[in-house]
């Protein structure tokens, strides 16, 4: 057998497990901090969890075991350097090193790059504290967004401002839930069809996964707060040909040039977040792992070996594997915690909520539906409980999205825990048109 380490603690993390244990079956997964709840025999969770950021008690558990390699797709991880902690002792990982993941880390920094090699972005209107910000939101020019430069633990830090008003609350906002001297990045509002593009990249090349449409906002109609994701679909409809290779030609070849001229290392996952506008494409976001809820929609379909498809990113070879997709639509709906008790959508990702919620109707999954697990934890009764913001991921898969979406629903309505609340729409609507 042969032994890899998964290092994430998302619906994502479990949709690479699974990746994994359903194309190598040669290889046994070491999920990391680990979840007891997930019972493939393949895929082995520490019996204590492992903190996200003890990298050595991580290393501790994994120096016994034969590892292949590292994957990480946790960008807290990689941003307290996680990557460049386990390549100084030897270890193959794929993920992005410290310097590399200020990409995701820090707008500003995507936004720099970007100019530096010629990627089309929205223009950047102002870059100013929240405070300054906050004391000047009357002279910036609307509509526009906000953008707080680094990580935030509410919402994803982007806020559409319609006026003045908006932009003094959105300043407020980063103030309340960081720092007033917080870098603040002011951009133009463009519009357009949304697509999240991501790619299998490695210093020798990158591979073009299809394109998936993100549901950000946490209300049905796109209404409510960005968020990181209420739900995706992945459709054979949106594959256009042209806009494919219009993406390679003027974002993602100059990226990975511009990557390799910086010196910048990433193996693993390149996701772009592009709004399709009338005078072509924009880059709103670049991460430096697979999207969630992106994963749970394209890992599901990938017929190709996991093990190779990470191999080759290490070795060199990725841009001579061919990497195979079942054609099949899939839609994700993830449910998320609110406020049990309460007929409105108050908590995540609005504000505190309470956790150890027991979760029914965890059957064991049958196709065409796959349920991912992400903040949910087995309680002291043995029973899984709700443990964060974005509790599970449903996915349904079918011919067409119709019947994918259908499938998700369906499967949905059998599970329930108290305050859950999820997004009828997913999949139904257009998707999100300025969500930047």
């Amino acid at each position: 057998m042969k032994h890899v380490a998964v290092i994430d603690s998302t619906g994502r993390g479990h949709a690479l497990c699974d990746w994994f244990v359903r194309t190598s079956p040669a290889v046994v997964v070491h999920y990391l901090p680990g979840n007891a709840l997930i019972t493939h025999p393949r895929i082995l969770s520490p019996i204590n969890p492992i903190p996200l950021l003890d990298f050595e008690a991580m290393e501790a558990h994994l120096q016994p075991l034969d590892i292949d390699f590292i994957v990480v797709s946790h960008i807290e991880s990689m941003s307290c350097g996680v990557v460049d902690y386990f390549r100084a002792l030897g270890y193959q990982v794929v993920g992005a090193d410290k310097a590399t993941a200020q990409l995701e880390c820090s707008k500003s920094f995507g936004r720099l790059f970007c100019q530096r090699h010629g990627i089309p972005s929205p223009q950047t209107l102002a870059q100013a504290s929240a405070a300054d910000i906050l004391a000047n939101c009357s002279r910036i020019q609307t509509p526009c967004v906000l953008k707080a430069d680094g990580l935030r633990d509410v919402s994803d830090g982007a806020i559409l401002c319609h006026d003045g008003a908006d932009v003094e609350a959105a300043a407020r906002f980063f103030i309340s839930t960081g720092s007033a001297t917080d870098l603040v990045i002011v951009e133009e509002l463009v519009a357009g069809r949304e697509y999240s593009c991501i790619a299998m990249v490695s210093e020798s090349g990158y591979h073009l996964l299809p394109l998936v449409r993100d549901y950000k906002r946490t209300y049905e109609g796109d209404l409510g707060k960005n968020c990181d994701g209420m739900g995706s679909t992945l459709s054979p409809s949106d594959q256009d040909p042209q806009l494919l290779a219009e993406l390679e030609r003027v974002i993602f070849t100059p990226m990975i040039q511009g990557l390799a001229q910086e010196g910048l290392r990433l193996s693993g996952f390149l996701y772009v977040g592009v709004m399709c506008t009338a005078d072509g494409p924009r880059v709103l976001e670049i991460n430096v792992r697979c999207g969630d809820s992106e994963a749970e929609v394209l890992l599901p379909g990938i017929t190709t070996s996991a093990h190779s498809v990470f191999a080759a990113m290490l070795d060199g070879s990725l841009d001579r594997l061919g990497i195979q997709m079942d054609g099949r639509s899939r839609c994700s709906v993830a449910a998320v915690q609110g406020v049990a008790g309460t007929k409105d959508s108050a908590g995540w990702p609005f504000g505190p909520f309470e956790s150890g919620f027991e979760v029914s109707g965890l059957d064991a999954d049958e196709p065409p539906t796959r349920v991912f697990l992400a903040n949910i934890v087995k309680g002291p009764r043995g029973l899984p409980v709700t443990s964060g913001g974005r509790v599970l991921h449903v996915v349904g898969a079918g011919v067409t999205l119709a019947e994918a979406v259908a499938h998700a629903y369906l499967r949905l309505s059998g599970i329930s825990f108290a305050g859950m609340r999820y997004r009828l729409d997913i999949g139904h609507a257009a998707g999100s048109q300025r969500t930047q």
